[in-house]
């Protein structure tokens, strides 16, 4: 069910629910398998041609694959590019 908040606006329950286990507030985006977007990070743990490992917030996500490389990189997001077969989160 939508309860009303403060300003009039509807929220469903179920956000309420995640702002309460405050989630990391962590996005990521792929492009076929050749690019991914990681916002949120905190800095690369690992890095070398087959896995790089990036921090986000109490975790940590893993990329694996082929000709990784770092095209940029900025204080709370990193672009990585090559061949990407796998991507772990742990946490």
């Amino acid at each position: 069910m939508a309860e009303k908040q403060e300003g009039g606006f509807l929220r469903n329950s179920i956000f309420s629910k995640l702002d309460e286990l405050k989630m990391p507030p962590v996005y990521m985006e792929m492009k076929g398998n050749a690019e991914l977007t990681i916002e949120g990070c905190r800095g690369i743990l690992e890095y070398d041609s087959l896995m790089i490992r990036v921090s986000v917030e109490k975790a940590a996500v893993a990329v694996h694959g082929r000709g990784l490389s770092i095209k940029c990189l900025s204080l709370s997001s990193v672009v990585i590019c090559g061949v990407i077969t796998s991507i772990e989160y742990e946490g």
